[in-house]
């Protein structure tokens, strides 16, 4: 499958920038580099290539079907935090978690693109849903 728990949308737009370089990549060379061979697989990122179309982290090319990042996508999947950062946050209290969180939902959700938005909400949701995977 290809849900959002087993790939992030970030992680899928560097699969899409990395098949396609600077034009377009087609379902089968995204279901390729992911190593699916099978039909059932292949059409599940074509559906996820669709949603991505939907939430505009990529366009779709208008007569031969690819896909390419979109300026926002592009955006999206090239934001970056310093060492010095992710190491602070990894030292931080529970308590003080909870409020960086509430900071970035506050900004990201009320000041962010609906693209980012999404990307936003769909980070938190994979990273949920994959809690019990990391213990």
């Amino acid at each position: 499958m290809l849900r959002n728990q087993d790939y992030t949308d970030r992680e899928l737009l560097h699969v899409v920038n990395d098949v396609g370089g600077q034009g377009y990549a087609s379902v089968k060379e995204i279901a390729d580099r992911l190593g699916f061979t099978e039909r059932s697989q292949v059409q599940a990122v074509a559906t996820r290539m669709a949603w991505m179309v939907r939430y505009k982290y990529v366009t779709k090319h208008a007569t031969e079907g690819g896909y390419r990042l979109s300026k926002e996508g592009r955006t999206l999947m090239e934001g970056a935090i310093s060492p010095e950062v992710e190491q602070a946050l990894a030292e931080m209290k529970q308590g003080d978690r909870v409020v960086v969180m509430r900071s970035i939902a506050s900004h990201g959700f009320a000041n962010g693109s609906q693209a980012g938005q999404h990307m936003l909400r769909r980070e938190y949701l994979h990273q949920y849903a994959n809690r019990r995977r990391r213990k």
